[in-house]
């Protein structure tokens, strides 16, 4: 599901794939103060991804633990599915282990939650250098 595009010839596509609908929420309004063309796609679950072929994203924010899997099962993937997508993985601090392997998989950075609007701003800084 898209939820927010804007009007630009060429925005830039963006996955947001976490099952906690307000947590995907908070991200994408802190993306959307960041990022002036912006495409948002929101999954919720891994069951949705295959709807997603074909659709090439430029940034992937996947939360580790989702409700029906591992989100860094899909890292490989979107790695290899777009001519540069950049994979930020997020979780919980407990987790941190978890992170590692999903650095080791493809993604660039992660997040530990909550994710905090600083947070966000260095890293689309850092994507924007």
């Amino acid at each position: 599901m898209i939820l927010f595009a804007t009007l630009d010839d060429d925005p830039m596509k963006v996955l947001i794939l976490e099952d906690v609908p307000v947590q995907a929420k908070q991200l994408a309004m802190m993306l959307k103060k960041n990022l002036d063309s912006l495409e948002i796609t929101l999954c919720e679950s891994l069951a949705a991804l295959p709807d997603l072929k074909g659709h090439p994203f430029e940034l992937a924010f996947v939360d580790i633990n989702l409700l029906d899997g591992r989100g860094d099962t899909v890292i490989p993937d979107l790695v290899s599915g777009g001519p540069s997508c950049t994979v930020v993985v997020m979780s919980t601090d407990s987790e941190k282990e978890n992170l590692l392997g999903a650095l080791s998989l493809g993604a660039s950075s992660f997040l530990i939650k909550p994710l905090l609007s600083k947070d966000i701003n260095d890293l689309v800084h850092h994507l924007k250098s």
